[in-house]
Formats: structure tokens, C-alpha cells, sequence
């Protein structure tokens, strides 16, 4: 397991690892600014995990999404909210548990897995360029409708 970044609970979360004798298993990639070896970090990992309910906008699915690899968040966040569950991501309801057990479930479909590795990319990876294009899209219509 890949840790990238840095918060809060990364000392006590570095604990229970060696608690748990998991330090050959868990990396710690620590902050992360170089975008081709964030890009390595995401193509090199079979899932992104964001379990966050307060995130209200989020460029790290994007960014695992231009990878090919999906992301499995929270039922009812802000940003699961363009995410189809077993479509172009996943959803898991926001329980520790379950959220390991979906964890599992999701690694042991592989043809789903699949599917949902391609759609990821189709769905949710969108370049700077579409971006700026679409949103100079959107203003031309709007100024359109003042006319």
C-alpha cells in the first residue's frame, strides 16, 4: 500500500503499521509535488482510496482517473457525486468495515475491475485543455442568452 501525501494522522497511522508488523507491505511516499512521479504513483496502483466526506472538490480522482485507476470513496460525498458505483468508480458506505470489505470485493471481480479501469479513464479523466474549453463554452452560451 502506497501512502502519498501528508496530514494529521500520519504519525499515528505510521504506528499502528509497526503495530501491526505491516512496514514491508505500507510505503510512505510522504508530499509528493512532481507530477510525472505522482503520475507513476497512480499507474503503478490497482485502486485509489478517498475516503473523505469533506473534500468538496477533488483533482486527485482526475489525476488516479488519467491513470486508468478508480477511485473507491464514500457513499453521499461531495465528491462521489459524478461517480456511477461499478460503472466508472466506487462507492462504499461510510463504515470502516465495509469499507475494507468493498475494498476486497472490488480486487477479487477482476472482469469488472476491468471495465471499470477503462470507463474510469473515459468518464473522469478530462485534460486542462477540455476544461478551459469547456467552460469557454459555457460562458459564450450564457452570453448568448443575455443577448
Amino acid at each position: 500500500m502506497l501512502f502519498v501525501g501528508t496530514g494529521q494522522d500520519e504519525k499515528e497511522i505510521k504506528k499502528y503499521v509497526d503495530k501491526l508488523e505491516l512496514n514491508d507491505k505500507v510505503v510512505f511516499c510522504g508530499k509528493v509535488t512532481d507530477r510525472n512521479l505522482l503520475a507513476e504513483y497512480y499507474a503503478r496502483s490497482d485502486l485509489f482510496l478517498f475516503p473523505s466526506m469533506y473534500d468538496a472538490s477533488s483533482i486527485v480522482q482526475i489525476e488516479a482517473a488519467s491513470q486508468s485507476t478508480p477511485t473507491l470513496f464514500l457513499k453521499d460525498s461531495a465528491t462521489s457525486c459524478n461517480i456511477k458505483d461499478n460503472i466508472n468508480g466506487y462507492i462504499s458506505n461510510n463504515d470502516y468495515k465495509e469499507y475494507g470489505n468493498r475494498i476486497i470485493e472490488i480486487m477479487n471481480n477482476e472482469k469488472e475491475y476491468k471495465k471499470v479501469c477503462e470507463n474510469t479513464f473515459n468518464d473522469i479523466y478530462i485534460t486542462w485543455d477540455k476544461s478551459v474549453e469547456e467552460v469557454y463554452k459555457s460562458y459564450l452560451e450564457l452570453l448568448d442568452k443575455r443577448k
